[in-house]
């Protein structure tokens, strides 16, 4: 095959795994609407985690785990973004927080700034798809849980990483 004919198969190829996805957003719909009348929050961390473990097994050796993990966080935001739209709430100037959101949730988010832990942890507390990215769970609210963690690696000294806690209701 020349560059040519490679590159139609690789169009087919796309093709197809648009149309797989396209089917996916389906059934998450169906999910959203079960989701919305039962109260429950779009961000399951547990069933994310279930799905990428479940995919890195079948991982074939043309493909990197690295790329199964980002590839599907992708497309798990977008489900969310179908189902319903979430917000990230992070500390104001915090671009740590903010890459620990994109790291965690993808990039169909709505991130909104906010001044002090106390307004994050409020604006949780009020709107049931509304997260938080924070670097210390210490001061946490008994009606809110920390639902995940994620390690971004430390800008300043990459061979530590930095934790971040993911806080909902």
């Amino acid at each position: 095959m020349n560059i040519d004919e490679l590159r139609k198969e690789i169009d087919r190829l796309d093709d197809s795994v648009l149309e797989l996805i396209d089917r996916r957003y389906e059934l998450v719909k169906k999910v959203g609407v079960i989701k919305q009348t039962s109260s429950l929050g779009v961000f399951v961390p547990e069933r994310e985690k279930a799905i990428i473990d479940r995919l890195s097994k079948k991982a074939g050796e043309n493909l990197p785990i690295e790329a199964i993990v980002s590839i599907y966080r992708e497309i798990i935001s977008g489900a969310r973004l179908i189902e319903h739209p979430i917000t990230v709430v992070h500390l104001k100037g915090d671009l740590l927080s903010i890459q620990a959101a994109y790291a965690k949730f993808g990039s169909c988010i709505k991130l909104k700034p906010l001044i002090n832990i106390s307004d994050l942890l409020s604006e949780i507390k009020n709107n049931l798809n509304t997260y938080a990215v924070i670097p210390h769970a210490d001061c946490l609210d008994p009606e809110l849980k920390i639902l995940s963690e994620i390690s971004i690696k430390n800008p300043h000294t990459p061979s530590k990483n930095l934790k971040f806690f993911i806080v909902g209701r």
